[in-house]
């Protein structure tokens, strides 16, 4: 787990004004259900806000990426059932 947790911590540090983008793509990564076993989505997200919190990041351009996040995941769960 902590071979593919580092990484995306070290590369959301280098790049904040990305963060967003990345918890998006690492929750939708999470919700799929074969892949969501092995990746920790739950845990690069918490560490993600930290990160965030730290780099002062813009709420409300987060909140946009995490109102996306739920939109399709929600609609993946529409579709497969």
């Amino acid at each position: 787990m902590t071979g593919i947790l580092q990484p995306v911590i070290n590369f959301a540090a280098a790049h904040p004004s990305i963060i967003g983008l990345i918890v998006f793509l690492c929750a939708c990564a999470e919700a799929i259900v074969i892949v969501g076993t092995v990746f920790p989505g739950t845990s690069i997200v918490l560490a993600l806000a930290g990160i965030a919190g730290a780099a002062h990041s813009d709420i409300w351009l987060l909140t946009c990426w995490v109102t996306l996040d739920f939109l399709v995941i929600a609609s993946m769960c529409v579709v497969t059932a």
